[in-house]
């Protein structure tokens, strides 16, 4: 049966990337080539996109890295600064997609992904991560230089 026959459009040539889809992460599968499907897939299940609550979360991202970097040479992680970097670029991704796509798009179901797996990553990362003190000492100390 036909990707038609399921009351789905298909474009052919188009690769995931040009209907907003991002590409796999590195040890995921690799998206679909040569197809992307449109049409009536369930991809806005959640609601409305909660922008606001990602910018808080993405907020939040930036405040660990800073408190990472400033923390000093032999508490400094690079491989928790390389988390702390692909969460908040997820975040931003999300944000992007959400504000570029409408709701009930593939793009809009790919901002939710992204924000969802942020989310969870950020969860993973408080919870085996030292007490946030660096982070908001690093916030504050920022806050004060700009007010």
């Amino acid at each position: 049966m036909s990707a038609s026959g399921f009351g789905l459009d298909v474009v052919q040539g188009a690769t995931p990337q040009s209907c907003g889809i991002p590409a796999a992460p590195a040890g995921r599968l690799p998206p679909l080539r040569g197809t992307c499907f449109l049409g009536s897939l369930p991809c806005d299940t959640h609601g409305p996109f909660p922008r606001e609550t990602v910018r808080d979360l993405l907020g939040l991202v930036r405040s660990l890295y800073r408190g990472e970097l400033a923390a000093p040479p032999p508490r400094a992680d690079k491989r928790k600064v390389e988390q702390l970097e692909k969460i908040g670029k997820r975040f931003r991704l999300s944000l992007e997609l959400a504000a570029k796509c409408g709701p009930g798009t593939l793009g809009r179901r790919a901002a939710w992904d992204h924000a969802e797996a942020a989310t969870a990553d950020l969860g993973e990362f408080v919870q085996m991560s030292e007490p946030l003190t660096d982070a908001v000492l690093a916030t504050k100390a920022r806050m004060l230089r700009r007010g």
